[in-house]
């Protein structure tokens, strides 16, 4: 009887890591896709940058 509740009490920890990890991982998905995002506004806006320097030579 004490071992099962041991061991209900090391899965329930074990479940709860991995539901942090999981939250972590999404949290460094979204900061990754957001920088990818960011880098793609940014080489457009080096784009028109050029474009418009080009123009005006």
């Amino acid at each position: 009887m004490k071992n099962e509740k041991i061991l209900d009490i090391i899965t329930q920890d074990i479940d709860l890591i991995k539901m942090k990890n999981e939250k972590i991982l999404d949290i460094i998905t979204q900061d990754i896709d957001l920088d990818v995002e960011l880098e793609t506004e940014l080489q457009e806006l080096s784009n028109y940058e050029d474009l418009l320097y080009n123009n005006i030579k």
